[in-house]
């Protein structure tokens, strides 16, 4: 019998990965709030509950997440859901991007899963962008 090791998803939590890079912005002629509030924004989804920076981090994390204890990569990369977050998660780290995982409670952290929500769910040049969530 295959036991499940990872955390059970409910509907008062939601999962994210998202893909960033270094972000340099240059608020320019704006006033000091603004340019607090951009850096808060940027703290918020650098803080995450894992950093993923290489193909090993990758395969382990998907393991973890989608694994049984008992299951190797090869096997966990049979569903296809699985296979494709792993592909995405790849592309993002060979182009220079950091993965980070966030685990959020939809009730303490609402605002950081509606600011998740609103990232583009592709690569559009701006350095960050959802690669997986299941809100």
């Amino acid at each position: 019998m295959k036991t499940r090791f990872s955390f059970v998803a409910n509907s008062s939590s939601s999962s994210f990965l998202i893909a960033i890079k270094d972000i340099n912005l240059d608020c320019g002629n704006v006033s000091p709030f603004i340019k607090n509030m951009v850096n808060k924004l940027i703290k918020m989804l650098t803080n995450s509950d894992e950093s993923i920076v290489n193909v090993k981090q990758v395969e382990e994390f998907v393991i973890r997440q989608h694994g049984y204890r008992d299951d190797n990569l090869e096997s966990v990369l049979e569903e296809d859901y699985v296979k494709d977050l792993y592909e995405k998660m790849l592309k993002a780290i060979n182009s220079g991007y950091t993965v980070r995982y966030f685990d959020l409670d939809n009730h303490d952290d609402q605002g950081k899963v509606e600011t998740m929500c609103e990232l583009p769910d592709e690569d559009d040049g701006s350095g960050i962008y959802l690669i997986s969530g299941d809100n």
